[in-house]
């Protein structure tokens, strides 16, 4: 039997509890994780180990890992009070899929949080390295590499992308057997290690915010936002149908 979803418009306009304190913990909790997220994953870029090796194999598990582990530590500490989004893309997917209870309101401050937290980690990355090593920082940017077409790195960013948000809908979904932080750990380390040597690994416009804020490199900018954003959308249809297939 098909399970009812009573009151969705009256979900995603809910404006109850936006004046609470609760409620700008949630907002406040996601802007300081998606800044530690996103100044580890930075960091990470531009150690020595990174420099000198950059395209190694162990370099690229190194930075893999380091994204994938920050995030489970950061969702299991973060998530009991936001969510763990820690991305404006998987706020996305859970704002488009109706099994969800973000409201637009919510959503569009958590993408300002994140954003902001995002920039700020930028900030705090060209200042904690300073402007001699300029070029130490220019790595910290997702950047198509040279062999690979726009075309190319876009559907990289919307399969990675898809892949990421679906796993966070999944695990997070009542009734789940998955462990939500491994789960979405695991999932953005394998696509990082995936689409790393391909186009930096993207899949989160705050990082890619974040990076072109350090770094100063901005083109390419759409590649990063049009790939995650339509990935995403995706993931929460696809999510939301199956679902759908389930409750039958």
């Amino acid at each position: 039997m098909k399970l009812e979803q009573p009151g969705i418009w009256r979900v995603l306009t809910d404006l109850r509890g936006v004046t609470t304190v609760d409620f700008w913990r949630m907002v406040f909790a996601e802007g300081i994780g998606t800044c530690l997220l996103v100044t580890i994953t930075m960091a990470t870029a531009i150690s020595p180990l990174t420099l000198s090796e950059a395209g190694d194999p162990g370099t690229l598990l190194y930075r893999s890992v380091s994204v994938g582990a920050s995030l489970v530590i950061l969702y299991q500490t973060l998530s009991p009070i936001s969510g763990g989004h820690f991305n404006p893309v998987v706020t996305l997917g859970f704002l488009v899929s109706v099994r969800t209870k973000v409201s637009i309101v919510q959503g569009v401050l958590y993408f300002i949080a994140q954003m902001v937290g995002g920039m700020s980690a930028g900030i705090l990355i060209k200042w904690w390295y300073g402007s001699e090593k300029e070029l130490s920082l220019a790595n910290t940017c997702t950047n198509v590499q040279p062999y690979v077409a726009d075309g190319q790195a876009i559907a990289i960013e919307i399969i990675g992308t898809y892949v990421v948000v679906y796993v966070y809908l999944s695990a997070t979904s009542r009734g789940s057997p998955l462990n939500p932080a491994l789960a979405v750990g695991a999932a953005v380390a394998a696509c990082h290690l995936a689409a790393l040597r391909i186009d930096g690994a993207g899949f989160n416009p705050a990082r890619t915010f974040g990076a072109a804020v350090s770094g100063g490199r901005w083109e390419g900018q759409f590649v990063y936002w049009f790939g995650p954003v339509f990935g995403s959308l995706c993931a929460a249809l696809t999510h939301h149908k199956l679902a759908d297939i389930n409750d039958n």
